[in-house]
């Protein structure tokens, strides 16, 4: 009789085990899917490691219409975030205006503040950030 209780106990527990294995499944899936290319859209989502594949993706090809979300993740919360989006600033505009992304939250404030104010500056002349291209307006026609 006790063998039979633990035969019967086998299928039961794994009647219970399956749904939850899934659901866990499920859940640790996180907010975006993974195994596909990055995309520009990433750079807003909540997944850092899909972040930084767009952030990488956006310096790799110099993209100067992701100049904007890639001031904004410099006050991302994770450092890894914030390393590759200076380094694709940089690379884009060929500056990093004295951000330093392991710093103090009030330093990368000022530095982002500096960000911001090269942007209007940037918006107000119609300047492109390429620095091989003069003519803005046809740069922008690339992206």
């Amino acid at each position: 009789m006790i063998q039979q209780r633990k035969k019967q106990a086998g299928p039961l527990k794994m009647r219970f085990y399956i749904p939850i294995m899934l659901l866990v499944m499920v859940l640790s899936a996180g907010c975006t899917p993974h195994g596909r290319e990055p995309q520009l859209s990433d750079l807003e989502g909540c997944d850092p490691a899909l972040k930084i594949q767009a952030v990488k993706l956006a310096g790799e090809n110099e993209l100067v219409s992701a100049v904007v979300p890639l001031v904004d993740l410099l006050q991302d919360e994770d450092r890894a975030v914030r390393y590759y989006a200076i380094a694709s600033l940089r690379r884009i505009t060929g500056t990093d205006l004295g951000y330093d992304f392991k710093a103090d939250a009030g330093s990368r404030a000022e530095a982002v503040a500096r960000w911001q104010e090269e942007l209007n500056q940037k918006k107000t002349q119609s300047v492109s950030w390429n620095r091989y291209d003069t003519n803005a307006a046809e740069h922008q026609e690339k992206y």
